[in-house]
């Protein structure tokens, strides 16, 4: 395209050229005579003169008002009229074609280059061509990252590798930790596991936080520099609803312990043979205060307490927390031959109420005892009874009382106490628990007692 309009721009300039030149010569224009002879001039008054001959008639150039078109790779600015030049034609604009040839972007002549690649880093020792992507080797360096236990080292750039890993580094394992690499921190199979004896680990001395030691009879605990306690016999007192009831005692004394201890039944816990806790009952305490006060370095406390067992056995098993410091005792239980009370009747058995009056004696209520239990004290012993009402005189919707008797054999057969007790007032049906027969007589370890329950007769 460009090049047809230079060639239009060329032809204009030699039309325009052409008319110049004619401007300049008159008489060659189409008006003019050519004389062939001279007999041919036409007769004039004045004499002819040939305008050659004359300086006057010598022909004149007229001055050209350039107008200049604009200069290009090619040629300079050149007049359009008289095609004239100035200037310098303008420098070619050269673009890159591919990676060989250049194209000027005015006149889009092209011309070979030797080359013409643009070049980026394409490894550390290549470099690749943006245009036409060859790659050529260049002299360059590695950007060397170090080596680890598990990589060689390694050019942060191209990652190229050099040489091998540097391999692990272990420790040995312990107690608490698996082998461990000394270089990257990589763990390698499991801890070894403490080996406790007596609650120490002899492999790294470290305490085992649930050890317990067992103490056994007439033994103490002594936790070094903190405190000692010992435990004596659990000495059998009484007999409570066919139940073995112990007396426990026990001396703590404060060696250097740093907190406060609280002595009493919140730090200890007791379990008969069959390993079913025990229930604390009554609580001793011989001490400069009263029980439950802190026990101060130096201080020592002699302590005495009641346990209620289900099952009767000759060992009491007794736990033990003081502060983060644990320990089971294995106590002896000095028996006791208790007295024992055996029921006549057979349970269940009725019992009546009569009213005795003028008349024949009237049955007034009746009820049923279904369970006796009985605890044996030093000074009296005191028998339970459970049941339910069966009858009343006057209907069942009626609330009265059921008298009960009983009378108290030794093992001779000799009456030892003889009495009746009441239930509250019941309608038939009701159930009754926990009336109870004082026996305010000191019953013999060893014997055996009778006791036989019968029916009331009372005057109205």
């Amino acid at each position: 395209m460009k090049r047809l309009i230079t060639l239009v721009m060329a032809t204009f300039m030699l039309f325009s050229m052409s008319a110049c030149r004619a401007e300049d010569n008159p008489d060659s224009t189409q008006g003019s005579v050519s004389l062939q002879n001279p007999s041919d001039v036409p007769p004039t008054s004045q004499p002819q003169t040939t305008p050659a001959a004359t300086e006057e008639n010598t022909a004149t150039e007229i001055p050209c008002d350039h107008f200049w078109s604009e200069a290009t790779c090619q040629r300079p600015e050149t007049c359009v009229s008289c095609g004239a030049t100035q200037g310098e034609p303008r420098a070619h604009v050269w673009l890159n074609v591919d990676c060989h040839l250049e194209e000027c972007s005015l006149c889009e002549t092209t011309r070979y280059v030797e080359d013409g690649h643009i070049w980026k880093w394409y490894s550390c020792t290549t470099m690749e061509c943006y245009q036409c992507g060859q790659i050529k080797t260049v002299e360059g360096s590695h950007a060397w990252k170090e080596a680890t236990c598990t990589s060689p080292r390694e050019c942060q750039w191209c990652y190229a590798t050099e040489g091998a890993p540097l391999g692990h580094s272990w420790s040995e394992a312990t107690c608490t930790s698996p082998r461990r690499c000394y270089t990257c921190g990589a763990t390698q199979g499991s801890a070894k596991g403490h080996s406790y004896v007596s609650g120490t680990c002899q492999s790294c001395g470290a305490k085992d936080s649930n050890y317990m030691p067992t103490i056994r009879p007439g033994e103490k605990w002594v936790v070094d520099g903190l405190f000692e306690l010992s435990f004596g016999d659990a000495i059998e007192t009484r007999m409570k609803d066919g139940k073995q009831t112990v007396q426990v005692t026990w001396t703590y004394k404060n060696i250097g312990y740093d907190g406060t201890i609280k002595i009493g039944t919140p730090q200890f816990s007791a379990y008969d043979a069959t390993m079913k806790a025990c229930r604390w009952t009554t609580m001793y305490v011989d001490w400069y205060n009263d029980w439950g006060i802190d026990c101060v370095m130096g201080a020592s406390a002699d302590c005495a307490t009641g346990c209620e067992m289900d099952a009767f056995g000759t060992l009491l098993q007794i736990y033990v927390n003081i502060g983060q410091y644990k320990a089971r005792f294995v106590v002896n239980i000095i028996p006791r031959n208790y007295a024992r009370i055996v029921v006549v009747n057979s349970l269940p058995t009725t019992v009546k109420y009569f009213y005795k009056g003028t008349n024949q004696p009237s049955l007034y209520t009746a009820c049923s005892i279904t369970n006796v239990a009985y605890t044996i004290g030093s000074v009296y012993s005191t028998v339970r009874l459970s049941g339910v009402k069966t009858y009343d005189s006057r209907g069942g919707e009626y609330g009265a009382i059921c008298k009960i008797g009983w009378r108290l054999y030794d093992q001779n057969g000799n009456l030892l106490k003889t009495g009746d007790v009441s239930t509250p007032a019941l309608t038939v049906g009701d159930s009754f628990t926990d009336v109870q027969v004082q026996l305010h007589t000191t019953l013999k370890d060893g014997e055996t007692y009778r006791l036989e329950f019968w029916s009331v007769y009372a005057s109205k």
